[in-house]
């Protein structure tokens, strides 16, 4: 009797209830193989307040089973102590009744950093703020982004923990001001330059490994997965440093109490090195504006160039300004930043001839500065093709990151005439119409990757870039997987010439930069893309030096 009620009980237990379902997986640590315990996997579904999240842990061989989740399409993470967390690049469908199958969830055993900082006596620098900061692209720009950071308790040691392997900018900024008055340089080793007077103004400069000012002569710290590293201290010193004066015209002030009483909204200035890298660890100060007077402060600047940006922010409206200033050794008082309301960068979006079946709401416009503090905006088009972004006065960058099926990018003008590599010039305001084309007619690019010896090489990372007229357009530059079999596929390309690179690792992004690409030409496919038509290549893998990850 037992039995014959415990077996309709058990396979009760197995059957989903309607309109729910299960998802199993298994998360995997990626150097060794083997299951990783006690990871805590992640489900999303939905966005926004509407999001849904069911969390599980897995056991002791890697395993998860999620149970009792409503059908949809779910984005999945895992994390875990010792490991960098990972993302699932594809989300996965959930139907309902049934169990659903995740890929295996693979985790990089995560990378440490451990270092002292000490001060030009040798003492250590309690509340130091150390950043790990790697080269990243984006939208074909190679950028110097921080992407870790720790602070040095009173011995003044940090353990900079959970970094995926990979190479990386160390630096250390301390803050507060050295002061006016006499006081120790830079100490053994030091540039004789940097010998402190009784009369100079010092500050304690952001210092890159393996002890430089200069983040161009930094060294990069190169770390494998699960690997500790350590002997790297650094020992930070005071340079010479100046105040910048200045005073923010044009500036509103908004209806109340504020205006009444004859002040306008404070504003901000801030200020960025001219470099080539989007954003410098430390580099970034900003300064309060006085809301009466427009009058500014900025503490501490080193000399070199500088682009400095106010802006004022008046409810949904932001007025801007921007200057460029190259600092010296003397103290600076008479800098000016006018701000206007930001221009306004109207266009359209058409189709060659006339052709009105697209629909040009599913093209994907992006608007991005040409200087770092701003990550750009996007918008999609009206079903007219009418669109509209507002910018800030300096130069930008037009991207088109998505185009009906069967059509491709023609052509960016601006006031009339053709915007190389799509910049347009908006440091004196808008005004003038963007107009973007795109034609019928597209092509493919299919193959195998291949080794020296004939095999298909599964899963490797394979590139498209197209020919140097259009080096500029980063749109052009794709990326896929091989499959299993070393298959890949690129369609709804631009009819033209293209390179086709295989990388066994490559970073995120470095497939549009076209000034690294050049180092590799020579181990590329070259291949041509006719209209309606599809060209196949087989390239073989590309090593890369250094310790890059996909």
């Amino acid at each position: 009797m037992r039995a014959l009620v415990l077996v309709p009980l058990f396979l009760a237990a197995q059957q989903q209830p309607p309109g729910v379902a299960s998802v199993e997986g298994r998360v995997l640590n990626q150097i060794t193989g083997e299951g990783v315990r006690k990871a805590i996997v992640t489900l999303e579904s939905g966005e926004g307040r509407s999001m849904q999240r069911w969390s599980f842990i897995t056991t002791p061989d890697g395993t998860f089973r999620a149970e009792g989740l409503p059908a949809g399409r779910y984005r999945i993470r895992s994390e875990r102590t010792g490991f960098v967390a990972r993302f699932l690049r594809e989300p996965l469908s959930v139907t309902p009744g049934g169990t659903s199958h995740a890929p295996e969830i693979r985790m990089m055993p995560h990378a440490v950093i451990t270092c002292r900082i000490t001060d030009e006596d040798g003492d250590p620098v309690q509340g130091a703020s150390i950043q790990a900061s790697r080269y990243q692209y984006s939208a074909g720009r190679r950028m110097l982004m921080p992407v870790s950071s720790a602070g040095t308790n009173d011995l003044g040691e940090f353990r900079m923990h959970g970094l995926s392997p990979g190479r990386y900018i160390v630096s250390a900024t301390r803050m507060g001001f050295g002061g006016r008055g006499s006081g120790p340089g830079p100490g053994p080793g030091g540039p004789p330059w940097m010998m402190a007077r009784s009369t100079e103004q010092l500050h304690y400069a952001t210092v890159y490994h393996p002890g430089t000012v200069d983040p161009a002569a930094a060294s990069m710290v190169d770390i494998a997965a699960g690997q500790e590293f350590r002997g790297m201290d650094l020992r930070m010193f005071k340079v010479p440093v100046v105040t910048v004066r200045g005073v923010v015209a044009g500036m509103e002030a908004a209806p109340g109490e504020g205006a009444r009483r004859g002040g306008g909204p404070g504003a901000v200035v801030y200020y960025y090195p001219r470099s080539d890298a989007r954003y410098l660890p430390g580099e970034r100060r900003p300064a309060q504006v006085d809301p009466r007077t427009g009058k500014f402060e900025l503490l501490g600047v080193r000399p070199g160039s500088y682009t400095l940006i106010a802006q004022q922010h008046l409810g949904r409206n932001t007025r801007v300004g921007v200057s460029l200033l190259d600092v010296g050794h003397s103290d600076i008082g008479e800098v000016k930043i006018s701000v206007t309301d930001r221009p306004n960068v109207k266009g359209t979006v058409a189709i060659e001839g006339g052709q009105t079946t697209a629909d040009l709401k599913t093209v994907l416009l992006q608007l991005f500065p040409s200087i770092g503090f701003d990550s750009g905006q996007t918008a999609h088009p009206e079903d007219s093709g009418s669109f509209e972004f507002e910018a800030t006065p300096v130069p930008h960058r037009v991207g088109v990151l998505q185009v009906p099926a069967g059509f491709h990018l023609k052509s960016i003008e601006w006031a009339g005439q053709e915007a190389p590599g799509g910049v347009i010039d908006l440091t004196h305001g808008g005004g003038s119409e963007l107009r973007i084309k795109l034609a019928p007619g597209v092509g493919s690019i299919s193959g195998v990757v291949r080794n020296d010896k004939g095999d298909p090489v599964p899963s490797v990372k394979v590139t498209i870039a197209p020919e140097s007229k259009y080096a500029a357009w980063f749109e052009m530059y794709k990326e896929a997987f091989a499959g299993p079999d070393g298959v890949f596929q690129f369609d709804n390309l631009r009819p033209g010439s293209y390179r086709v690179y295989a990388w066994e690792s490559i970073e995120n992004g470095a497939h549009q930069d076209a000034e690294f690409l050049k180092a590799f030409e020579t181990q590329s496919s070259p291949v041509s893309v006719e209209l309606g038509a599809t060209a196949t290549v087989h390239p073989k893998p590309i090593r890369v030096g250094g310790n890059s990850v996909l």
